[in-house]
C-alpha cells in the first residue's frame, strides 16, 4: 500500500459506497457492494441498505432521501402506536362482549326452612323472583341445619328434574328435625319477564316422587306461600310465624323471619 492509501485510511477512514440506479435494488445490475453500501432507487429517491453478501436479496429499505433517520424512526413508532391503539381498542371491544355475555348470566343463592314431614319438593324460579330460563341452569343444594348440636337423623337427598322453570328435591326420610334448611344456588342466563311473587312448594301434585310411589303412602308436602312486598314493609311485620319467606319488590331479595327479626339473603346477580 502507497503513502497515499496510508494516509486516507489513516484520516478519511473508508468511504462508503452509494449506487444510484432506476427501481429496486434487486432488480439492477448496479447493485452490488460490499455490506453497507447504500443504494438510491432515482425512480422514487428510496434508500436502501446492503445487509448481506447476496447483492440480488440483501436490501433493506431505510429511508428516503431528504428524511432524517429521526423522522424515520418516529414515523415508524407512529405506526406501532397505531397498531397498539388498534389492539387496545380491540381488547376493549373483546371486553365488552365478554361484559355482554357476563351481564346475561346471573346467580342467586337462597336458603328457606324446611318444614317437618317433608321428604320431597317441587321448587320453581319464579317462586323467588326469577322469570324462568333460556336453558337449564346450573343448581347446587345442601342442608343446613341451625344449631350447635348435629340433628337427631341425617337425610339424604337428591336434586332431580332440573329444567328451565324449576327443579325436585328428594329425601331419604322425612324430615323430623326443626332448624333445618335447604340452601340453593342458581346459575345460568335468565330469560326477561315479569318477576312472580307466589310459590307451590308441593309433591307429587307438582310431579314429586314419593315414599313407596303412592301420594298416599305416608309422605307429606308443603305449600309454602311467599308474598312480595317493599323491604319497608316486610320489615315492619311482627307478628308472622318463624320461617315465614317474604320477597323484596324493590331489591329482589328474599327476607326470611327468624322469630324476631327478618333476615336477608341477597340475590347476587
Amino acid at each position: 500500500m502507497g503513502a497515499f492509501e496510508t494516509f486516507v485510511n489513516a484520516n478519511l477512514g473508508i468511504r462508503k459506497p452509494l449506487i444510484l440506479d432506476a427501481g429496486h435494488p434487486t432488480g439492477s445490475s448496479k447493485a452490488a457492494g460490499v455490506v453497507g453500501s447504500e443504494y438510491i432507487d432515482t425512480d422514487t429517491n428510496f434508500i436502501y441498505e446492503k445487509t448481506g453478501e447476496n447483492n440480488q436479496v440483501d436490501w433493506a429499505f431505510t429511508r428516503k432521501l431528504g428524511d432524517s433517520l429521526d423522522s424515520n424512526i418516529s414515523t415508524n413508532i407512529s405506526g406501532v402506536s397505531d397498531d397498539i391503539s388498534q389492539v387496545s381498542g380491540d381488547l376493549n371491544l373483546v371486553s365488552n362482549n365478554i361484559n355482554q355475555v357476563s351481564g346475561k348470566f346471573n346467580t342467586l343463592s337462597a336458603r328457606f326452612k324446611l318444614a317437618t314431614g317433608v321428604n320431597d319438593l317441587c321448587i320453581k324460579y319464579q317462586d323467588f323472583g326469577l322469570s324462568d330460563y333460556e336453558s337449564k341452569p346450573n343448581v347446587v343444594i345442601g342442608l343446613t341445619y341451625d344449631s350447635e348440636q348435629p340433628p337427631t337423623s341425617f337425610y339424604s337427598h337428591v336434586l332431580y328434574n332440573v329444567s328451565t322453570t324449576g327443579f325436585n328435591v328428594s329425601f331419604s326420610n322425612d324430615i323430623l328435625d326443626e332448624n333445618l334448611f335447604l340452601d340453593f344456588f342458581l346459575n345460568g342466563s335468565a330469560l326477561s319477564g315479569e318477576y312472580s311473587q307466589s310459590v307451590n312448594q308441593g309433591g307429587s301434585s307438582s310431579g314429586g316422587s314419593s315414599s313407596g310411589g303412592s301420594s298416599s303412602g305416608g309422605s307429606t308436602s308443603t305449600t309454602l306461600n311467599v308474598i312480595g312486598d317493599t323491604e319497608a314493609n316486610i320489615r315492619s311485620r311482627s307478628s308472622d310465624t318463624a320461617g315465614t319467606i317474604m320477597y323484596g319488590t324493590d331489591t329482589d331479595d328474599l327476607y326470611i323471619f327468624d322469630g324476631s327479626e327478618w333476615q336477608t339473603y341477597n340475590n347476587s346477580a
